[in-house]
């Protein structure tokens, strides 16, 4: 997924600079092998390209994947230039609906344990502070 996404966005970045449309589309897993130290996914897409350069942009794979072993393949008369992958740590987030429902928690736990230890420090000092006028 991560590799992915480089491509992506190395393609985004060279569509702005060409001025070129880019396409987009989710792979969507076609067969899964697992072996002993890893699997191979292979997952499929249809986009409909027209006549001239392009930008495709793949999304929806694996950020373990290995960016070497990112391959795409056509049944056209297509030439593939160039294949990039980009890492979007941001669409991951978006994408798991859990994930934002973790984070605020944690964030409202760490306000609780700040208080906390506000409230224990705050104690702490009136403590010492009654102990030396005693």
């Amino acid at each position: 997924m991560k590799k992915l996404i480089l491509i992506l966005s190395i393609c985004w970045i060279s569509s702005i600079v060409y001025g070129q449309k880019v396409l987009t589309s989710n792979a969507e897993v076609d067969a899964v092998t697992v072996y002993l130290y890893g699997a191979e996914v292979k997952a499929k897409t249809t986009l409909n390209i027209t006549k001239g350069r392009g930008v495709f942009e793949i999304k929806e794979i694996s950020p373990q994947a290995i960016s070497n072993s990112v391959q795409i393949s056509n049944k056209q008369n297509v030439d593939i230039l160039s294949i990039s992958v980009v890492d979007y740590y941001e669409d991951a987030e978006k994408e798991v609906p859990g994930i934002k429902r973790m984070n605020d928690s944690i964030k409202l736990v760490d306000a609780k344990i700040t208080k906390l230890n506000n409230e224990k420090n705050s104690y702490t000092a009136e403590i010492n502070y009654l102990n030396q006028n005693m």
